[in-house]
């Protein structure tokens, strides 16, 4: 028994991996949208950008922008990129869609990674979700940002936007 457990305790990092361990170590990033009270100049409606709530969320070893609509990657890698945005108005003259977009460094060309669509019928109110889910190599300080058609559109208390590094 004794030498089962010096093993496993040995080899702490690998069972950390098949247990789920205490942590998770490397990059990873989860955004909350920010809310409208506290977007006191209401800079969520200025962008189709959609902004985060740095307080709400989590950051590890991302860099978040000053505009607060950007994630930076900081170490090259391969990433599990997700988004999802509730949208709760319906447009006849914007279509219901989100996407995750890309601004490698050195380029400054923007690249649309995913996209997803919703409907709503005009007659209800009823609620619908867009999600994304994809993987990617991302290089150092390459830009990661979501956006939709109009920002007046988007249920603030449901979406979010988070990457992790699988390798």
């Amino acid at each position: 028994m004794f030498i089962v457990c010096l093993l496993l305790l040995c080899n702490y990092p690998a069972v950390s991996k098949l247990t789920g361990g205490p942590h998770f170590i490397g990059p990873a990033a989860h955004m909350t949208a920010l809310s409208e009270n506290k977007d006191k100049n209401s800079d969520f409606l200025k962008s189709n950008n959609l902004l985060w709530d740095e307080e709400h969320s989590l950051l590890q070893d991302v860099q978040f922008s000053t505009k607060r609509d950007k994630l930076t990657i900081r170490y090259p890698g391969i990433y599990f990129i997700y988004s999802q945005v509730t949208f709760s108005k319906h447009s006849t003259s914007f279509g219901l869609k989100q996407s995750i977009r890309s601004i490698e460094p050195n380029k400054q060309e923007v690249k649309e990674l995913l996209k997803s669509f919703c409907s709503l019928d005009p007659n209800t109110s009823n609620l619908c979700t867009a999600s994304l889910a994809g993987v990617f190599r991302l290089e150092k300080d390459q830009q990661l940002y979501v956006t939709v058609a109009n920002t007046s559109l988007v249920n603030r208390d449901s979406c979010s936007f988070g990457l992790y590094k699988l390798r």
